[in-house]
C-alpha cells in the first residue's frame, strides 16, 4: 500500500514536468558508448543503460509497460541520457544494433551482466554508480532511479563504504540484499556475515524477532550456526517466530542448522573415507546436545536421503516404513506435504528399482498419498501409481490409472481456462508405451 501511495505522490509531482513530452523514454540509437559518455559529461546528465535480450520476456514487459509510463519517461528523460543495449544477437538485428555489438559485448563482460533485464547507472563523468535487475513496476523503477541519484543509496557508494570499513547497520543490510539481487553472491555473503555478527547477534529477542530481520536471514541460511542469536531464537522462542512467519518456521530452521552441523559434515567425511556414517553415534550426539526428538527425526531423514543416493532400495524401503509408523502421514498443502513426500519416494523407487517387494511397498506409499489428497488426488500421484502397477506387470490396471491421470489433468485445465490438459502429451506417451509393452522407466534402473 505504501508503494502505491508513494508512486502516485511522485507521479503527481512529475506530471507538470512531462507535459508536451513523449510518454516514452528516449533511447539514443546512433551514438557509441564512448560518445554517450562524452555527451553526458558535456550536458551534466547521468547515464542509464537498459541491458536486455531479444528472448527475455521481462525485458519486453519493461519496454511495453514501464518505459512508456508518463512519470517514468519524464523522470528519465529529464535526468538521464539513455541507451538500450542488446546483449544477444539475432537474425533480425538492424544495422544500429549490429554497430553496437562490440560495445554490447564490452558492457556485458565489464559489468558482468548475468540477470536480465539489468539496469546500469553512471555518473556524468562515466563512473558506474548503481544497478538493478529484474522486472519492476513503474513505482519500483522510480524508486530505483531515486537511489541512482542519491549518493547515500547508490550501490557502488555503499560497496566503497563497506570496503573502507564503514559499518552502518542500515547500509550493510541494504548492500547485502542489493548484492544478492544483482548476482554478486560473494560480496553479499561477506557483507551479510558482518551484518549478522556486528549487529543482529547483539539484538535482544523482541528486536531480533522483527519481520525485517527474519526476512533477512532467510536469504543467507548458510551463514547461520548453532551459536548464533537466531538459533537461540528459533530453539527457545519458537512461538514468537511462528506468529510472525508461519507455523513450523522455527522448527524448520532448527532442523536445518542441526542437520548441517551434526549430520552433513559427518556424512561427507564418511564419503571421503569410503565408510558408511555411524548413525548411532550421530543420533546420540544430537540427543545429548539438543533432544531425542530432533535426533530421531533428523537421523531418520538423513538415512533416507543417504540410501536413496546410494540406490540401496531395500534399506530405503525399510526406513520409509519405519518413518510412516513413527510419524503417520497427515494431509498438508502442496510441495513439502506428507502426501507429496510419499509420492516422490514412490516415484524414485519406480524409476530405479526392479525389486518386486520394494515396488509393492512403494505402491502402498502412493496409495496413501492418493487417499490423503481426496476428494481429488493430484494427477501426478495417479501417474505414479499407474507406472508402479505397470512395472509390477499389472498392465491393464496401469493403463486405467494412467487414463485417470490424463482425465484429471484435462478437468483441472478446463477449470483454469486452459485448452490443453496438464501433462497430456507426457501421459499419452506413457499409455502408448504401456500398450506396446515398452519400459516407462529409465533403462539404467537397477
Amino acid at each position: 500500500m505504501e508503494k502505491v501511495i508513494i508512486f502516485f505522490f511522485i507521479g503527481s509531482m512529475l506530471t507538470s514536468s512531462v507535459q508536451g513530452q513523449s510518454s516514452r523514454i528516449k533511447f539514443e540509437e546512433s551514438l557509441t558508448l564512448d560518445q554517450i559518455k562524452s555527451k553526458a559529461k558535456n550536458e551534466g546528465k547521468y547515464i542509464f543503460i537498459d541491458a536486455f535480450a531479444t528472448w527475455c520476456l521481462p525485458c519486453k514487459k519493461m519496454d511495453k509497460e514501464v518505459f512508456t509510463n508518463d512519470s517514468v519517461a519524464g523522470y528519465v528523460n529529464d535526468k538521464f541520457i539513455s541507451v538500450r543495449v542488446q546483449v544477444d544477437t539475432s537474425k533480425n538485428d538492424d544495422e544500429n544494433i549490429k554497430r553496437w555489438y562490440p560495445d554490447a559485448a564490452r558492457v556485458r563482460e565489464e559489468y558482468k551482466i548475468e540477470s536480465l533485464p539489468s539496469f546500469l547507472f553512471f555518473s556524468p563523468d562515466g563512473q558506474i554508480i548503481h544497478r538493478g535487475v529484474a522486472y519492476k513496476n513503474p513505482g519500483e523503477f522510480i524508486k530505483l532511479l531515486d537511489e541512482a541519484l542519491d549518493s547515500t543509496k547508490q550501490y557502488y557508494s555503499l560497496l566503497e563504504g563497506f570496503i573502507s570499513g564503514r559499518r552502518d547497520p542500515d547500509k550493510l543490510h541494504k548492500l547485502a540484499i542489493a548484492s544478492m539481487e544483482i548476482g554478486e553472491n560473494k560480496v553479499a555473503k561477506e557483507v551479510a556475515a558482518v551484518y549478522i555478527d556486528n549487529y543482529l547477534n547483539k539484538l535482544n529477542v523482541p528486536e531480533l524477532c522483527k519481520k525485517e530481520n527474519l526476512d533477512f536471514i532467510s536469504y543467507f541460511p548458510e551463514l547461520l550456526n548453532s551459536k548464533d542469536a537466531f538459533f537461540n531464537l528459533f530453539y527457545n522462542h519458537p512461538d514468537e517466530v511462528d506468529q510472525i512467519t508461519y507455523t513450523g518456521c522455527s522448527e524448520r530452521w532448527v532442523k536445518y542448522i542441526i542437520n548441517r552441523e551434526e549430520i552433513e559434515a559427518k556424512v561427507e567425511l564418511g564419503e571421503k573415507l569410503h565408510k558408511e556414517p555411524n548413525w548411532k553415534v550421530i543420533q546420540s550426539t544430537i540427543a545429548a546436545k539438543y533432544n531425542k526428538s530432533y535426533a530421531d527425526n533428523l537421523v531418520l531423514d538423513a538415512q533416507l536421503s543417504y540410501y536413496r543416493g546410494k540406490k540401496s532400495w531395500k534399506k530405503f524401503a525399510n526406513l520409509r516404513r519405519e518413518k510412516i509408523m513413527r510419524y503417520p502421514p497427515k494431509k498438508g498443502e502442496g510441495i513439502g506435504s506428507d502426501q507429496w513426500g510419499l509420492n516422490i519416494d514412490a516415484w524414485d523407487v519406480f524409476q530405479y528399482c526392479n525389486d518386486k517387494e520394494v515396488l509393492q511397498e512403494a505402491l502402498l506409499w502412493v496409495e496413501m498419498a492418493i487417499k490423503l489428497e481426496q476428494p481429488r488426488p493430484n494427477m501426478q500421484y495417479l501417474d505414479t501409481k499407474a507406472n508402479i502397477l505397470y512395472k509390477l506387470g499389472r498392465k491393464k490396471e496401469a493403463i486405467s490409472w494412467e487414463q485417470m491421470a490424463i482425465d484429471s489433468g484435462i478437468q483441472l485445465a478446463k477449470e483454469m481456462g486452459r485448452d490443453k490438459g496438464f501433462f497430456y502429451d507426457e501421459y499419452s506417451e506413457v499409455i502408448k508405451k504401456m500398450k506396446e509393452g515398452q519400459p516407462t522407466w529409465p533403462l539404467e534402473g537397477n
